[in-house]
């Protein structure tokens, strides 16, 4: 539900933009105080690429925003998981059903592993279709 909500939140600021005629880069400032007002790990992929993470997503990582955005997700996920991971994004994209909360493997900054949670689903970023995810650091991983 939780995801949902949120999900819903992101289209509307994106209908509001198209049916105003307003350019993408105009409503930027809407979806900084979207993601920084969140209180759970969020991010947007669209074309395989992070657009928008937010500072929990940083803190799960040890990245900063900074460098994280704009990177593909690829590098940042265990290479054991990146096919099933990479299908998961394909088909999702492409309409088909694929898990919404799943479990995976990615990246520490020092190359550690971090198992976490991720409740994924498809937006309409700038026009587009993308990967909107909530992140939690799996309860079973140990804090850093």
């Amino acid at each position: 539900m939780e995801l949902h909500k949120l999900m819903v939140e992101l289209e509307q600021i994106d209908i509001v933009r198209q049916r105003s005629g307003i350019p993408h880069w105009k409503t930027e400032k809407k979806y900084q105080e979207f993601f920084s007002r969140g209180k759970k790990a969020m991010t947007i992929v669209q074309n395989g690429i992070i657009i928008r993470a937010n500072e929990q997503i940083a803190e799960i990582t040890g990245h900063s925003v900074a460098e994280i955005i704009g990177t593909a997700f690829s590098q940042h996920v265990h290479p054991s998981e990146l096919p099933r991971l990479q299908k998961y994004y394909d088909s999702r994209i492409a309409g088909s059903e694929v898990p919404i909360v799943y479990k995976t493997i990615v990246k520490y900054k020092d190359d550690s592993n971090i198992t976490i949670n991720i409740k994924a689903g498809v937006i309409t970023y700038g026009y587009e279709p993308a990967i909107f995810a909530i992140v939690e650091k799996d309860s079973d991983q140990e804090d850093r």
